[in-house]
């Protein structure tokens, strides 16, 4: 689960995770997202998003209702397979074969396990004449249905089978019809003809939850919490199976499969998590990182940057031009660690996402820059600010504009309004009533103010904020 404030790239990074995991080692970010969605398009890689409506029924399985193609359009109530059952089913189909056909023997044991209470109980094979019964270690035992109680059965064993299924030669094999007989059981549940290994054993399956914390996890996942711990799965020593409470077949997920989450930590932490899903994930913690806006500039807006050589201007020359951003995040950051906590940040990405790469070539000092660069205009800034951080911290501080001034440093984008008396006289009467309150509005969107670079410079430089305040006073 990759945790962490808003804005820090959590779902940025699952493309980067999954391809982790399917072993893919891509530079550029166009390769990773094109690979990516070919995994997509394959059913490798299946994404879902968490809500307070999310349910059993859409991750594992539940009865869906299906309206007829008849004249009469009745509906009918069907078990349908969640998403997650798909995914497991499919990593089923893409295991390896010796593994997959360890998944039906063993389904075959539980099936014909010895009853206690009634010894004589066999399991039938259907459209055979054999009934087989598994009392434990290594050996099935079978018997014509027709053969009297007293009749001994035969012993089949489990060895013989899987050779059988690995070469179809019966030479050697003892009770050979027998044999065969459970073989063609197997494969009529589903096991696929043996194969020699190659490159698409074992694939990997991945499930993206984002917002994993937004849903009921515990009642979406219900019994898988038993299932996804990695002992539990399908294919290693202790592996469980479980009923589904609907459709009441066996499940159990394989080990082939895997889960990527993404978790705000502002609008829930980690320990608003059930106790024992925590202990089955591994969590990574994802801060802002200022470092990541060391290659984005603020530009002044032109409609292609990549052909305007001179469209920086001389201020970009400057060292301190280019780290407005990191101090911008910076100061806002420390200001809401020490007002709320460091879970309510805002996150490297809101800039980052509204940057555009930048032709090296084009600028002036490019041997200083060996990565890739960013540019971002202050249109875009400005809208950075009215479109995401300021409604954020309007969150954050339940629209109290004085504690969201001070975390701007008083820069002019939040302002103290002039009260008109002429409105109050009879308020201010009043006992109940603060009259020195202050009230405070946002700067008009379409202010120019909003256009100047010194005041996002004013977030982080308390000379320019008292520059700025002594020009609007």
């Amino acid at each position: 689960i990759l945790y962490g404030s808003p804005g820090t790239g959590k779902t940025y990074h699952t493309i980067d995770k999954a391809l982790e995991i399917l072993g893919e080692n891509l530079e550029s970010r166009d390769e990773k997202k094109a690979k990516f969605d070919e995994y997509v398009k394959n059913g490798q890689i299946v994404f879902t998003t968490f809500h307070q409506s999310y349910g059993y029924e859409e991750f594992v399985e539940g009865i869906k209702p299906s309206l007829n193609s008849d004249e009469n359009s009745q509906i009918n109530y069907k078990v349908k397979d969640g998403i997650f059952k798909e995914l497991c089913k499919k990593a089923l189909e893409n295991r390896d074969d010796i593994e997959s056909f360890n998944f039906y023997i063993n389904d075959l044991k539980e099936k014909t396990k010895e009853d206690a209470n009634n010894p004589e109980k066999y399991f039938q094979l259907p459209n055979t004449k054999y009934s087989i019964q598994y009392r434990g270690g290594k050996t099935f035992r079978i018997k014509f249905d027709d053969m009297s109680k007293n009749h001994k059965d035969y012993p089949v064993s489990i060895d013989n089978i899987e050779k059988l299924y690995k070469t179809s030669n019966i030479d050697e094999i003892y009770n050979s019809a027998y044999v065969k007989a459970i073989l063609n059981y197997l494969k009529s549940q589903g096991l696929k003809d043996y194969k020699e290994k190659d490159e698409k054993i074992n694939l990997p399956y991945i499930i993206i939850i984002d917002e994993i914390n937004r849903g009921n996890v515990s009642k979406i996942f219900g019994e898988l919490i038993t299932l996804i711990e990695p002992s539990k799965r399908l294919g290693n020593e202790e592996a469980l199976e479980l009923t589904l409470p609907y459709s009441g077949e066996k499940f159990g997920v394989p080990k082939n499969v895997y889960i990527i989450g993404t978790m705000n930590t502002a609008d829930r932490s980690i320990t608003s998590l059930d106790t024992a899903l925590r202990r089955r994930f591994e969590f990574v913690e994802m801060m802002p990182n200022s470092d990541l806006l060391n290659n984005v500039f603020i530009c002044k807006d032109v409609e292609n940057p990549n052909e305007d050589e001179d469209y920086l201007g001389d201020d970009a020359k400057t060292e301190g031009y280019a780290e407005i951003l990191q101090n911008i995040l910076i100061s806002i950051n420390k200001r809401i660690e020490f007002l709320l906590d460091r879970e309510k940040t805002i996150g490297h990405a809101f800039f980052m996402s509204e940057a555009v790469k930048f032709n090296k070539n084009n600028w002036i000092k490019p041997d200083e820059y060996e990565e890739d660069w960013y540019v971002l205009s202050i249109s875009k800034l400005k809208k950075v600010f009215q479109n995401k951080i300021i409604p954020l911290l309007q969150e954050y501080f339940y629209n109290d504009y004085a504690l969201i001034n001070a975390v701007l440093n008083d820069n002019g984008m939040i302002f103290e309004d002039k009260k008109d008396d002429k409105y109050l006289q009879k308020i201010k009467n009043l006992d109940s009533v603060n009259s020195e309150r202050s009230i405070y509005n946002i700067a008009s969107f379409d202010d120019k103010i909003w256009d100047k670079i010194e005041i996002y410079q004013a977030i982080y430089n308390d000379e320019i904020a008292n520059k700025l305040k002594n020009e609007n006073e």
